[in-house]
């Protein structure tokens, strides 16, 4: 089945029309990681949230916020397969931190790739056997705790 991906913003909509995703942003692609450092700093280093989009409604509003370093607030991302949820990411004290926009002849819009920056982040998944929705498993924490 296939996996869709949509992008919520304090304040901005997007222009997906799916009933359960009113005003969200379609999500072509995202990336995040986090790493453990070693070492007299240790601690753990955390990347923003990388989010590929085509350009929308939603682009020059971000933009805006990223040129006047006005903060988001709650940024949520949400995987969906068929109809069920498999996963979220939530952010909060998100500030957008980049945009990248690239284009080429042969796309039908330019696709851009937005960078997060967050004081909090929450991970959840659940797990999703024959179209049910199972048990949630999550964790949290804020960007600098550990």
């Amino acid at each position: 089945m296939a996996v869709k991906y949509y992008l919520k913003l304090n304040g901005i909509d997007g222009d997906v029309t799916n009933r359960d995703y009113p005003r969200w942003v379609d999500v072509l692609s995202y990336a995040w990681d986090t790493t453990r450092t070693f070492g007299a700093e240790g601690g753990l280093g955390n990347s923003p949230l990388r989010v590929t989009t085509l350009m929308g409604k939603h682009s020059t509003p971000l933009m805006l916020r990223l040129a006047t370093n006005r903060a988001i607030g709650e940024v949520r991302l949400a995987g969906v397969t068929g109809s069920t949820k498999f996963m979220e990411i939530k952010l909060t004290g998100g500030l957008l931190a980049a945009c990248d926009t690239a284009a080429s002849a042969s796309a039908d819009y330019p696709a851009e790739v937005y960078a997060f920056r967050y004081d909090r982040i929450e991970v959840n998944y659940w797990p999703v056997a024959n179209g049910v929705q199972g048990a949630l498993l999550a964790a949290d924490w804020a960007a600098g705790e550990f």
